[in-house]
């Protein structure tokens, strides 16, 4: 049974795509019906589901200030009247993007993507898809070794086994030294991905990218989530989203 989520400012139109999902697929099981940006951002920190039907569009509001706030992995497909926002839509974890007035057949079509891309996946065997991709890059490809920093007027060449963890600080990410030293440095958090040894570093948040030596405290947080305490001590809270719990539970139980 699919479990989706409607976050919708307009109560007909929820109404209007609650009935055509059922009548595609009568074991799909609408949870909930959001109608503001708070009700949503409420729901979404204390539940999950396997896909959300998001309006774009929440009264004076869109609904990508939600992501400022919550580090959300559910898949999304997107719906609104405006096709303006298409290309922002799809820099989040966007499966599709309707337009309104929504027809069923736009609609089948979006659920049966949305199963190709993960439904298929989840169905994969015990090896885990990403584990498997990680396996297969460090196979593959030398990863970044030492990164060139900045301090004053001199540079710096930092190995990464010195490196304690990473941070996004609005436009910029910085690196944290296990000394506590923090140097601004020339990559994105996406960049890093493929430039740290898996191995040794996991992207934890949104805005946290950390070594697993760094890791010095694990706690039990609300609806399965994990906290986590940093030395150098991080200057914001960290939780392990429960999207990415299991996977990050799977890349410290090696």
């Amino acid at each position: 049974m699919m479990k989706v989520v409607l976050v919708e400012d307009e109560k007909p139109a929820a109404q209007t795509l609650e009935a055509l999902l059922q009548s595609i697929d009568d074991t799909i099981e609408v949870l909930a019906t959001l109608y503001t940006l708070e009700e949503a951002l409420n729901w979404l920190q204390k539940h999950t589901a396997h896909l959300i039907f998001m309006d774009v569009n929440l009264g004076s509001r869109t609904a990508f200030e939600l992501f400022e706030h919550i580090d959300l992995q559910t898949p999304i497909i997107f719906t609104t009247a405006f096709d303006q926002y298409a290309v922002e839509a799809f820099k989040v974890n966007s499966v599709d993007y309707l337009l309104k007035t929504i027809q069923e057949e736009a609609l089948r079509q979006s659920l049966e993507k949305y199963k190709r891309l993960y439904e298929q996946q989840a169905a994969l065997p015990t090896f885990p898809l990403e584990q498997l991709l990680q396996s297969f890059q460090k196979t593959t490809k030398n990863y970044q070794k030492r990164f060139l920093v900045a301090s004053g007027d001199r540079i710096k060449s930092i190995l990464t086994e010195e490196i304690a963890y990473f941070y996004a600080d609005q436009r910029y990410v910085v690196l944290v030294s296990v000394a506590g030293e923090q140097y601004i440095i020339d990559h994105t958090l996406e960049a890093l991905e493929s430039l740290l040894d898996p191995d040794l570093f996991f992207r934890v948040s949104r805005q946290y990218f950390v070594h697993f030596q760094a890791i010095k405290t694990m706690k039990k947080h609300t609806r399965g989530r994990v906290k986590l305490g940093l030395e150098p001590t991080a200057r914001k809270e960290i939780i392990v989203s429960i999207e990415r719990v299991q996977t990050f539970k799977d890349w410290l139980n090696r």
